[in-house]
Formats: structure tokens, sequence, C-alpha cells
């Protein structure tokens, strides 16, 4: 046997239970992992039935029970209770379902009987691999002449340092404590007066007594909030900007006397506003030479904002964009943003072009008409869709050849993720995007998309497809595992090219017809467009580098280079790193 995997608490009505009166005794389940837990049964057992000090009950033959959620059984046998569920779906418990107050199961109420004392109440959980180890909770009975109740803080919430007073009823001879912060206070006084606290604070007051022989004890809690500085809202007004373009910022707090605003980890305003107003707080253009990640620290005298808060915008930051060549189309950009691969239509090859300058150092020859490319995942690789001989070539980067190819009819864009390739097919009999298991070479899927797709995007988790569908003005969604089209979005002029952020937070896409590059988020339900950049070109291709900080536009006249803001932890370790190395040097 083992512990049992969820957990459980107890919960009596009336607080404390008194002889000779009903009580209801609730079962509260919750789950605090982070993964799902199977239930077959909860074992739920009631002292036996009797008239002694460790007796709950004379008579508990037929208790009522009853639960706050559907889909379980609860059966009696004796002092027994099994709390089932009435299938494998509600049986398997996850922390969404069962978070918070959790399930909660009522049994009661229970005519307790006349004798003072502890009865202990006794659980097993199986989950299907047997039943775990007991647990046991104890629950006291007072005599009628007892009565705990009323403890209450004459403020629910105080600014920190501030005391509270504290008071309660009590009728009856107990002993009391108090506790809170780590402190024990043996029969305070009441009213208690509180130390001044720092933070939100849990009062516990204990009542024990000795009964017939029999030890009782209940205990009532009440918290007070401490009121701290806390940021309820940071974002950029604009969400993506060029290198050196101005930005503005909004933010609200709660409980604030100031703030300090950083960027980049670095210090900009130590005495900011605690609200920046329907104007915003201008970001000079000089701040936004480099990647920039905002930051914001809400402060109340020596104390600050429980949370960080980092901006949500990403910056793309423009590089300078170079000359096409003619015949560019679709294109993969490498980890490091200094190089890209572009299929070339008038040589049939797949050039190599080193963005810092936009020079050419070498090329691969391939199929007929090569329209798509994409790396593998180890960057070592190319795959580029030949749209004349219905080909994929399988590109060695470092020596340039093709070393295999891959039949697929009408092949378009494509995408890689692990060992899988996605190629979009123009096909006469309707669009469609094909799968192969890049080891083995064979076919593993298909997925009728419709229209004409020029492109395709697959996201990280493998779970979503994103087609430009040339034939409107739309970039599908569908789902990988049951083909079903989920969804869409009108980016107004039809895509001819799209590609997915590294971390699959974002999609973009473009069409040879337009001038923008489109950034879609990829984690609505329904897709939504969330920006729009000019991209100085008509985006005939996007590639993005598997990190997604680099974002590649290949358009007639030029490709221009894009970078993506980094999380502000990864920009100090950058830093930090680079501090290093200069320390070492």
């Amino acid at each position: 046997m083992a512990q049992p995997i969820l957990t459980y608490d107890i919960l009596t009505t009336p607080t404390p239970v008194q002889v000779g009166q009903g009580v209801t005794i609730s079962l509260v389940v919750s789950n605090a992992t982070s993964a799902f837990v199977p239930l077959s049964e909860i074992r739920f057992q009631l002292p036996a039935q009797g008239d002694n000090a460790t007796d709950l009950s004379g008579n508990q033959s037929q208790v009522p029970t009853s639960s706050d959620q559907d889909g379980w059984t609860i059966t009696q046998s004796g002092a027994t209770f099994s709390i089932t569920p009435n299938s494998t779906a509600s049986g398997t418990l996850t922390p969404e379902r069962i978070g918070g107050q959790g399930l909660v199961f009522n049994f009661g109420p229970i005519p307790v009987n006349t004798v003072p004392g502890t009865a202990t109440l006794t659980l097993r959980e199986d989950t299907g691999a047997g039943p775990s180890d007991p647990q046991s909770f104890d629950v006291s009975k007072w005599p009628v002449t007892f009565d705990l109740s009323g403890f209450r803080a004459a403020h629910s919430s105080v600014t920190p340092g501030a005391t509270v007073q504290l008071a309660w009823t009590l009728k009856g001879a107990a002993s009391l404590t108090l506790a809170y912060n780590g402190l024990s206070i043996s029969n305070p006084p009441n009213p208690f007066t509180s130390q001044g606290l720092a933070s939100s604070t849990t009062f516990t007051l204990t009542a024990q007594a000795s009964v017939n022989g029999a030890p009782v004890t209940v205990a009532l809690q009440t918290t007070v909030e401490v009121e701290t500085p806390r940021i309820l809202s940071l974002y950029a007004r604009y969400g993506i900007v060029y290198r050196g373009q101005g930005e503005t910022l909004h933010w609200t707090t709660q409980q604030a006397d100031s703030c300090v605003l950083k960027a980049n980890g670095v210090v900009i305003d130590a005495q900011a506003p605690v609200s920046t107003g329907p104007a915003g707080y201008p970001i000079d253009a000089r701040v936004m030479q480099s990647t920039t990640t905002f930051e914001l620290d809400a402060l109340q005298g020596q104390q600050t904002a429980l949370q960080q808060y980092a901006s949500f915008a990403k910056t793309l930051l423009l590089r300078s964009p170079m000359r096409s060549r003619a015949g560019w189309a679709q294109v993969a950009v490498d980890q490091t943003g200094q190089m890209a691969y572009a299929c070339n239509t008038a040589t049939n090859a797949l050039d190599v072009i080193r963005l810092s300058d936009g020079v050419v150092t070498g090329s691969a020859k391939v199929g007929l008409g090569p329209r798509g490319v994409s790396l593998g995942t180890d960057g070592a690789t190319a795959y580029v869709s030949n749209a004349f001989d219905g080909t994929v070539s399988i590109v060695d980067l470092a020596r340039l050849v093709v070393t295999g190819t891959l039949p697929v009819p009408a092949p378009a864009g494509l995408a890689v993720l692990g060992t899988t390739i996605f190629v979009a097919s123009t096909e006469a009999a309707g669009g469609k995007v094909r799968s192969f298991n890049l080891e083995s070479g064979a076919a593993s899927g298909v997925i009728d998309v419709g229209g004409r797709p020029f492109d395709v995007a697959v996201t990280p988790d493998g779970t979503t497809l994103h087609v430009a569908n040339n034939a409107g003005t739309a970039v599908d969604v569908f789902d990988i595992a049951s083909g079903g089209k989920a969804g869409s979005v009108d980016i107004g002029v039809a895509p001819t090219t799209v590609a997915g952020s590294g971390n699959g937070a974002s999609i973009y896409a473009g069409s040879r017809t337009g001038t923008d590059l489109v950034v879609i988020d990829a984690h609505a339900v329904k897709p939504v467009i969330t920006a729009k950049v000019a991209a100085y070109t008509a985006p005939v291709a996007i590639g993005v580098s598997g990190s997604g900080q680099y974002v590649a536009v290949s358009g007639p006249t030029a490709l221009t280079l894009f970078e993506l803001s980094l999380p502000a932890a990864q920009l100090r370790a950058m830093a930090a790193a680079e501090t290093q190395a200069a320390t070492e040097t």
C-alpha cells in the first residue's frame, strides 16, 4: 500500500460538533498534483455505532448522502461508505476539475451520541492499483454547554505593518491557544490585538479540554489580507516596432507608491508613475535600438510587488533589407539568424545566403521548380519541394548535394517537425497536406484541406496545421489527429506563405499581392490577427528560425530579416554570459 495521491479534508456543520445534536460531515477531495489521477473508489468509514466517547453516533444505519458533482455514486454498508465514479471519464481526476474547493461529498445529518469525546474517521483511496494506506481524521464531540464561535477579525484587510483586533465567543471551560506567523499565545485575552502584519496572515484559535476523561479539540481560523503592491496590467501600445522607433507602455497598479521601469534589466525610470492613464508612458526611440523587453516593479514603502511583470509585447526589430535575386521564392533561416536558404526557381537550385550582406555563398542543384524549403531539426539538412517533377529533395547543407528524394504530387510549401515532414500538395483532385516519416521515407498520413494550399506550418506540439489557402483569403487551421478543420483567420489577401514561431505562440502569414507581415495568435481558441507589420516587400515567403528568434521575409525586390524580442530571463542570462566572458578575457 502507499500514501493517497489525492488530498482530503474533513469539514463539519456545525462546528464544533455537539453531543445529542445532528451533524453533517463533508469530505473535500482535491488534486494538488500536476497530473491526471484515475480513481476507482474512495472508501470512507465512520466509527462503529455505539454510545462510547470514541463512537460518533448511536444510530447511523441510514445516513443521507449527497455530492456537489454529477457522475458519482455513494453507497453505504454499515459504517462504510463507498464513493465510486459512474464512468471512467468522471473517475479520471484532473487538476482543473479537482482544484480550489475540489469535490465535496456530504454525509448527514448524523445523530451524534450523548457522550463527549473524540471519534476517528478513516479513509482509503483506490486508484486501481489497490487501496492506499488508511488516512485518519479526528472529530471532537463537545457537550452542549460548550460553544466556540464567532472567531473574526475587526478588519479583513489592512495596510502593511498594521495590527488587527481579533474576537470570539466561548461558552464552557477550555484551554485556548492562538497561533499565527510562527507565534503561539496560550489563553489569549478576548479581544486580542496582533503584532504588526507584513503579509497576509491566517490566525488559528484552538480550544482543548478533557470531557469524561476523553480529550476534545476544536479549531477555528480566520484570515486577514495585507494590502501589498500589485501590478494589474502592463502592455505595449504597438506590440511590434522597428529598430529605433519609439514605443508607448500602459500599466495599472494597486496599493503602490511608485514604480521602477526597466528595459532589458536596466532601470530607465526609478520613479515611474503608479498608473499611466490613457496617454500611456512614452519610450524614447533611443531605448529601442536593440531587442527590448520591459519590466515593471511596483513599490510601497520598502515593499516590492509580489510579482514582477514583463511587457507582453513582441518587438520585431528590422535589420537592413538586402536586394532580392530574380527567382527567389520560399526561404528558410537558421537558428543563428546568420544564414538563409532560398529556393531559386530561375536556376532550379537552393541558394545559401549570408544575411549580414546578402551574398550568396553557395548553391545546391535540386529538382524542377523549387517551391518550398524547410530545415530539419538538426539544422544540417534542408528539404526542398519541386513543383514540376513531383518530388521533395533532401539536401545535405554541408556538402550542398541532394542525398535523396520523396515522391509527392504537385508539392508546394512544407514544414518539418522532428522526424515528420508535412507537404502542401496542390493536386487537381483537391488540396491536401501529406506527411512522411523522414527516417523510413514512408507516407504517414494525408489531410484533405481543399482549395489551393500554397504553404503549411505545424505547431511545435504536433497537434495543429496552419495552411495558406490561396483559393481564398484565409489561413485555415486543421487538427492533425482528426484531420478536421478547426477554424480559419481571414488575412484580407490570398495567402502565399505561412510559418510558425519557435514557441508556437504565433503564426506569420503573407501574400505576394499584399505588403504586410501578418501575425496570428496561435493559442487563441478562435485564431485572431494580433499585428500587421509593413514588410517593405510583397511577402512571397516567410521563414522562421527553429528558435523562433528570427523571421526572414522574401519578396520580389528585397529579403528582410526581423529579430523577435527575447524573454527577460534569457536576456539577463546572455548579459551575464557576456560579462563573464569579458572578465575572463
